[in-house]
């Protein structure tokens, strides 16, 4: 198996996920802004080693099974992200990565 950025970044994306599985906020009852604090949890040891900010504030939405939150790293371009409560630790993941790798792209159309 050939290793690339893009295989190392999930596996970074799934370890810092790992990792805070106990933190995660799971259920129905939780409030947007323990759902924002577990991601820049998240955040803040997947990017841990590089000279990046990341900020996560929930966003005004009807309640309902998932939650809105906005991710900005280094105050850029923002992404929406939908927190789900009942999500496996591997769909957080996923979700996340799909949200981190969207905003990478809009960073690359900015630089280019």
């Amino acid at each position: 198996m050939k290793y690339d950025e893009l295989t190392g970044f999930k596996c970074a994306v799934a370890v810092a996920v790992a990792c805070l599985e106990d933190e995660r906020p799971k259920g129905e009852s939780i409030q947007p802004e323990a759902a924002a604090q577990y991601v820049s949890d998240v955040l803040e040891v997947l990017l841990s080693s590089v000279p990046v900010e990341a900020t996560v504030e929930p966003m005004t939405y009807p309640r309902c099974c998932k939650i809105p939150l906005i991710i900005r790293i280094d105050g850029h371009d923002a992404c929406l992200y939908w927190y789900y409560p009942n999500a496996t630790a591997s769909e957080v993941a996923q979700e996340l990565e799909g949200a981190l790798l969207g905003l990478a792209k809009m960073e690359e159309r900015v630089i280019a």
